[in-house]
């Protein structure tokens, strides 16, 4: 029973060493965003893409931009899976969200990151998302965006016309998406 014992002092005292300092601390130490730079956070701008869209037309990030061949005011990209959370967020921006903004210019792209390909793409389209509702649904079989923005299910991301990202997380209730469409759109 001692040796028993003696193990698993032993055994305890060697796990809290590994942990190192238990105590935790109220500091954050994450290295700090730099506004304007490169990056997939707010304040940060991201790097132009391309992807294709369901008709097969190749949407860059940079035409949306204020330079751009088509300027908006804002891009909103939503990351699909084509699941029920997926198909109720859509029917959510396209019913709650993308009313508020019909005055103004603002993308709406829903980006397909499981689909194989864009053929693929385009027939989850076809049985998801209706051509009515004024959605681009844009292929990223190849999680190139997805990556780049650190995407997935339900992650939606707000890039205003300079290509400074105010959003990226999930979409949760859109209330935090409409806010920052409205803070993109008041520039």
């Amino acid at each position: 029973m001692y040796f028993i014992r003696n193990i698993a002092i032993f055994t305890l005292v060697l796990l809290m060493t590994a942990c190192g300092d238990l105590l935790p601390s109220s500091d954050d130490e994450r290295s700090a965003v730099v506004a304007g730079s490169e990056g997939h956070l707010p304040t940060q701008k991201t790097k132009d893409f391309a992807l294709s869209r369901t008709d097969e037309q190749t949407v860059t990030l940079s035409s949306y931009q204020a330079s751009g061949s088509d300027p908006a005011d804002a891009v909103l990209i939503y990351f699909t899976m084509w699941c029920s959370i997926c198909a109720a967020h859509t029917d959510d921006i396209v019913t709650t969200v993308k009313p508020l903004f019909e005055d103004k210019d603002v993308h709406f792209l829903i980006v397909d990151y499981v689909s194989g390909s864009v053929a693929d793409t385009i027939l989850e389209k076809e049985n998801n998302i209706s051509d009515s509702w004024g959605l681009e649904v844009l292929s990223d079989y190849q999680n190139i965006v997805k990556d780049q923005l650190h995407g997935g299910m339900g992650v939606t991301v707000v890039i205003d016309s300079d290509g400074t990202i105010l959003y990226n997380q999930d979409y949760g209730n859109g209330l935090n998406v409409i806010d920052a469409l409205n803070v993109a759109v008041a520039d």
